[in-house]
C-alpha cells in the first residue's frame, strides 16, 4: 500500500513538474542517456592534497601530515558544463532532489570501472613493495556513510541536505549504514564559494563535531561512541580545496573513527 502510494505521488509530480535534461532540454528526466555519454566517470585515484595519481586510493606519503583524510574518491570533473548544470540545478532550486540518484550513479559507476581497471592492471603490474595491486578501498568490508552535514539553519532553508540525498542512494546500492546524524556542523559559516584556500581553512576551523548524547539517559548514544572504531566514508558532494571534508574527518578521527575515507561526486 506504501509502495503504492509513492508511485501514484511521483506519477503526479512527473506530470505537475515534469523532468527535462540539462543538457539538450528533452523531457524525461535531468539527464538523459545521450547528454550522460558526455560525461566521463573518473576511474583513476589521485591524492586529496597534492593531487598526484596513486596506485592504492590513500592520500600519498608526503601528503599525510596534512590531511586528516586516508585517500579521497571522486566520480567525475566538475568542468564539464553538464556536471555544472546539475549541481546548480540540485543545490538551488526546488523539487529536484532526484537529482541525487543521478549523482549518486556517478559514484556507483566510478567505483565500478575502478574496481575492473585495477583487476586488469593486476595482470601486467607486479606487486612490488608499497605499491598495492588492488583498490584497497573495499566498500561492503565494515564501513558506514557519514554525510557531511549542513548547520540547522542552512539545512532549514534549503529543506535537505544535498550530501545526505546522496548517501541514501550510495547506502542502498552497497548495502551498507547510512549514519545521518553522528556529525552535526555546529557552528555557521559564510560560504565557501566567495573564498581562497587559506580563508576556507580558517572559515571552517572547528564547525563540525559529534552529537552529544542526551544528559540524564543512556537510551540514545552520542556520535562518538557510534563512530568509534568505525570505517568512515565521508560523503559530500563537490571536493575543492579540501578544507570542508578534512576538518570533518578531524572531528571523526578525534571521535575514535579508524580511517576516513572521502567519497564526492566531482573535484574541482
Amino acid at each position: 500500500m506504501k509502495n503504492s502510494l509513492i508511485s501514484i505521488k511521483n506519477c503526479l509530480l512527473d506530470l505537475l513538474f515534469p523532468k527535462f535534461c540539462v543538457g539538450c532540454n528533452c523531457e524525461g528526466d535531468y539527464l538523459c542517456q545521450d547528454c550522460q555519454g558526455l560525461i566521463d566517470i573518473n576511474y583513476y585515484q589521485f591524492c586529496p592534497v597534492c593531487n598526484q595519481k596513486v596506485f592504492n586510493g590513500r592520500t600519498c606519503f608526503k601528503c599525510r601530515g596534512k590531511t586528516a583524510l586516508s585517500g579521497l574518491f571522486f566520480a567525475v570533473f566538475y568542468k564539464n558544463h553538464l556536471v555544472k548544470k546539475l549541481f546548480s540545478r540540485f543545490k538551488y532550486e526546488a523539487r529536484v532532489k532526484d537529482i541525487s540518484k543521478i549523482l549518486a550513479g556517478f559514484v556507483v559507476d566510478s567505483f565500478t570501472k575502478l574496481q575492473f581497471f585495477e583487476k586488469t592492471r593486476a595482470w601486467f603490474v607486479p606487486n612490488l613493495p608499497g605499491m598495492a595491486s588492488r583498490v584497497n578501498l573495499r566498500v561492503n568490508e565494515g564501513f558506514v556513510l557519514v554525510p557531511v552535514p549542513l548547520h540547522k539553519k542552512k539545512l532549514k532553508s534549503r529543506g535537505f541536505n544535498q550530501s545526505e540525498e546522496i548517501a541514501k542512494h550510495l547506502a542502498k546500492a552497497w548495502d551498507i549504514p547510512l549514519l545521518s546524524d553522528v556529525l552535526i556542523k555546529s557552528r555557521k559559516t559564510i560560504s565557501q564559494t566567495i573564498l581562497d584556500k587559506e580563508q576556507r581553512e580558517d572559515n571552517i576551523r572547528g564547525a563540525f563535531s559529534l552529537r552529544e548524547s542526551p544528559p540524564f539517559t543512556r537510551q540514545r548514544k552520542g556520535g562518538d561512541e557510534i563512530i568509534k572504531g568505525k570505517k568512515v566514508l565521508l560523503v559530500d558532494d563537490i571536493y575543492t580545496t579540501g578544507a570542508t571534508m578534512n576538518e570533518c574527518a578531524s572531528a571523526l578521527k578525534r571521535a575514535g573513527a579508524k580511517e576516513v575515507w572521502g567519497i564526492a561526486v566531482a573535484r574541482e
